[in-house]
């Protein structure tokens, strides 16, 4: 991406997106909130917990 709000916007979704390919849902605040109202990329202990558990 050529500017810096839509680069942003495109790692936010593909992090999340991946977040999805490892087993994790929607949940509220951070990378897996389901609505665009946060920028966070951070990921919680309880999901780090939950994509080691579905990918054993």
């Amino acid at each position: 991406p050529k500017n810096s709000a839509t680069k942003a916007s495109f790692e936010r979704t593909s992090a999340h997106e991946f977040g999805h390919s490892a087993g994790l849902l929607h949940s509220s605040g951070g990378l897996m909130q389901q609505t665009r109202s946060s920028n966070s990329l951070n990921i919680s202990k309880s999901q780090i917990d939950t994509m080691h558990k579905n990918n054993k």
